[in-house]
């Protein structure tokens, strides 16, 4: 990512600052070339880190970045390089606005949690307790309703959390309402008895549980 937006800052002061216009479209053709093939490299390294220890949101937020860039790659060939740059500017902001939207559409974090959940129940109970619970509201649908996927240890700290964290009310003001946080206290509300048994069930942590609720299923996030 930081080699594509510095390739691209490149290309944009080439562009304003060189007198030899043939000559820069044609370097500038091939530096946009190069910059693809890096992007798709990183691209494939991303897909095996996600195969390998499963999704988390700066994954899904590099590769929406990527896809950007990208755009505003191909965007750039199409028209600065072809004297069109009044165009280039106006398309690079609606595709970042267009990126931001997916974003949030993807809901990175609920994504997150569920295939890290997912993974744990294939690993049999392993997950990163820690970082599903750093997560937020809107990975605490999917916490209360895959408990069963978390080890033990896992399943008292997320009840514990979520209980803590989520089981309050909303407050009054309607300026401070948020539909994650709205959907995080219902999940919690409809399930707190559940939570409450689960906590009710609970040991005290020793040392020995402690060390093992983090385990790999996050990965090595870069």
């Amino acid at each position: 990512l930081v080699v594509g937006l510095a390739t691209l800052g490149v290309l944009l002061a080439g562009d304003a600052l060189s007198p030899a216009r043939g000559a820069y479209r044609a370097l500038a053709g091939v530096l946009v070339a190069c910059a693809l093939v890096i992007l798709v490299s990183a691209a494939q390294r991303l897909a095996i880190y996600t195969e390998t220890f499963g999704l988390t949101v700066d994954r899904i937020t590099a590769a929406v970045v990527m896809a950007w860039l990208a755009v505003v790659f191909l965007l750039f060939a199409a028209t600065v390089l072809r004297e069109r740059p009044a165009w280039f500017s106006s398309g690079a902001v609606v595709a970042g606005i267009a990126a931001a939207f997916a974003l949030v559409a993807i809901d990175p974090g609920e994504r997150a949690a569920r295939s890290l959940l997912d993974r744990a129940a294939e690993a049999e109970g392993e997950a990163d307790v820690a970082y599903l619970i750093r997560l937020g509201a809107d990975a605490v649908p999917a916490l209360v309703g895959r408990l069963d996927a978390l080890p033990p240890g896992g399943r008292c700290r997320v009840a514990g959390h979520v209980l803590d964290r989520w089981a309050g009310g909303a407050g009054t003001d309607w300026r401070a309402w948020n539909a994650a946080r709205a959907a995080a206290r219902e999940a919690v509300r409809e399930r707190a008895d559940e939570l409450r048994a689960v906590l009710d069930a609970c040991e005290p942590p020793g040392p020995a549980s402690e060390s093992g609720e983090r385990t790999s299923a996050g990965g090595d996030r870069p």
